[in-house]
């Protein structure tokens, strides 16, 4: 099976959208290795573009920092980094929502966020 490599540029890239999205949270690079569950080094090779995350560790970070893989990998910037108050106000939201509801929202959530992607 051939490798696939990441050019040196696009690491990067994905390295500083990773420092945007950590500063506007206002994370510390331990606090953000740290909840992706990674070794303070390795975050910072990511971070200063000089290592490319494994797609378990993307997921991890993704999930930690709060932001769209596929953006983050996929180069779509514009809508990279969204304001932290806005997902505080989803999560928020949604820890209200019981039982069915939860899919029913997540699922509206997805049919919204695709109209928006088409336009």
């Amino acid at each position: 099976m051939e490798k696939y490599r990441i050019k040196k540029e696009k690491l990067e890239q994905m390295g500083q959208m990773l420092k945007a999205r950590r500063m506007q949270l206002n994370y510390t690079q331990e606090f953000a290795a740290e909840k992706a569950e990674i070794s303070y080094s390795f975050y910072v090779k990511i971070e200063n573009g000089i290592q490319a995350p494994s797609l378990e560790v993307a997921v991890r970070l993704a999930n930690a920092l709060h932001f769209s893989l596929d953006e983050w990998l996929l180069d779509e910037t514009e809508h990279f980094i969204i304001d932290s108050e806005k997902y505080e106000e989803l999560f928020n939201y949604l820890k209200t929502v019981k039982g069915k509801e939860v899919m029913s929202a997540i699922e509206l959530l997805r049919k919204v966020v695709e109209c928006f992607k088409n336009t």
